[in-house]
């Protein structure tokens, strides 16, 4: 239980010194997993859940990810760099692979 709360509050800590409104924040690390998981599907061991990917970093300017084992053994610690882009209420998150695993 504590592990799982320290990880929890880990990540908070992340999206809260992002910069960025807690919400907003809270969004962007929604979207940039998904579109992680999109561009990496290939590689997927099954579907993926919010934990098949943590959130290492996140800036106004970017979200660093690390994919998890459960996403898929062969990318397990893979970073990931995900660029957004904010505009009034519209966000958009997008990446692609920079190399093959």
């Amino acid at each position: 239980m504590m592990a799982r709360f320290t990880a929890y509050f880990g990540r908070k800590v992340a999206l809260l010194h992002s910069g960025l409104p807690f919400p907003l924040a809270l969004t962007l690390a929604f979207s940039a997993k998904e579109s992680g998981f999109k561009a990496w599907s290939s590689h997927a061991s099954g579907l993926p859940g919010f934990h098949s990917a943590r959130i290492v970093a996140l800036t106004t300017q970017q979200i660093h990810l690390r994919f998890t084992a459960s996403f898929s053994l062969q990318l397990a610690d893979f970073p990931l760099q995900i660029n957004h882009l904010i505009k009034d209420d519209l966000v958009i998150t997008c990446t692609c692979p920079t190399r093959e695993a």
